[in-house]
């Protein structure tokens, strides 16, 4: 049995059916046993295994700890805690920290978004495709209080998936969860979908909020793209970005003004190249402007942008799934990506090894 300080040698009953088959050790499970290490040790190596490879986790309990803790006893504890973790994520619910009063939340944001990593189908050994990159999806709900201060994010994360059902569902149940703890308070926050222009975001978040808003700065982004071909100074354009934007975040019917100043501007582009681009950033404008209320947003106190969502794409996701050279399965992104989840939803990761400890999991 591994532990934090050594090995040790434990004897115990082991059970097992006349016919043969799965043996059951009840110390074992009493005692929160994963694997081949105690609950201790096992939550230390998730932990740190979270945030850098296997080599670097059994380096570091040999310098720092002296204790010798192998790069497969690393990985198979991880893996079991996420998959646990999995299997107990639709029956168990976290509380917010104790920072964070539901009576002081005025306002909900729930995002999605994705990063690209270098995945590759399969089982360790037998892979099913040639290694590519596919998008792994992030989802952030975000607490805000009355003054619009960042009070509470909660991050979910799945790897790569040809519909996105995995995510659309977990996200789902989680947002449902939230509001049901606020239902139970006699509270009603404002709830606001922010995300990027992709559809299918839009599908999901409609349902689940009252507002929905396109991410002022991915706005701000095809703006800076259609001046960038535009014939005009530098100077021009960067005056002409800085109009549109102070037009967006002022004015009441700014998102109607914009999108006609951007037709205009289109309609100046000489060569077809600079032209095709004009296009595309016109058609995104046109399509996203019933979500581009942004004056109306900001008089409600309502947030207008994706930050937490953008930096938990490179938080949850890139900081550990995208380094260079790494190449992951599938399968073991997404396990990476629950337990990295928990990490950084403050108070969950401990209060996941409470609970595993209260019920014997």
């Amino acid at each position: 049995m591994s532990t934090p300080y050594g090995k040790v040698c434990v004897k115990r009953h082991v059970y097992q059916p006349v016919c043969g088959g799965v043996s059951y050790v009840p110390a074992d499970s009493t005692a929160g046993i994963v694997g081949k290490s105690t609950p201790r040790l096992a939550k230390l190596l998730a932990s740190d295994y979270c945030e850098g490879s296997a080599r670097k986790v059994s380096a570091r309990f040999k310098e720092h700890h002296e204790v010798e803790v192998s790069k497969d006893l690393v990985r198979d504890v991880s893996l079991r805690i996420s998959r646990h973790a999995k299997e107990v994520e639709s029956r168990w619910s976290y509380a917010m920290p104790e920072e964070v009063s539901l009576c002081g939340v005025s306002s909900v944001s729930i995002s999605r978004d994705g990063a690209m990593v270098y995945l590759l189908d399969g089982l360790p050994g037998k892979p099913k495709r040639k290694p590519g990159y596919r998008e792994a999806m992030c989802g952030v709900i975000s607490l805000y209080g009355h003054e619009g201060k960042l009070l509470h994010s909660i991050y979910l994360g799945v790897g790569a998936q040809e519909k996105k059902g995995a995510f659309t569902h977990l996200l789902e149940e989680e947002a449902e969860r939230l509001k049901a703890q606020f239902e139970e308070a006699g509270l009603r926050p404002v709830y606001v979908g922010v995300a990027d222009g992709a559809p299918d975001n839009w599908t999901q978040l409609e349902r689940l909020t009252d507002y929905q808003v396109t991410d002022y700065y991915h706005v701000t982004e095809r703006l800076y793209k259609l001046a960038a071909v535009m014939p005009l100074p530098s100077k021009k354009r960067a005056q002409w970005v800085s109009q549109q934007k102070s037009t967006l975040l002022n004015e009441p019917g700014g998102a109607a003004l914009v999108v006609e100043r951007a037709r205009q501007a289109a309609a100046g582009v000489k060569t077809q190249k600079r032209r095709e681009i004009a296009r595309q950033q016109v058609v995104y404008l046109e399509n996203q402007q019933h979500r581009m209320n942004y004056f109306q947003m900001q008089e409600k106190g309502l947030p207008i942008g994706s930050g937490t969502v953008e930096a938990g794409c490179k938080t949850l996701i890139k900081a550990r799934l995208g380094g260079s050279g790494m190449r992951w399965l599938n399968v073991h992104a997404d396990d990476m990506l629950i337990v990295r989840a928990l990490k950084l939803s403050a108070g969950r990761y401990e209060q996941y090894w409470k609970k595993r400890m209260r019920y014997a999991a």
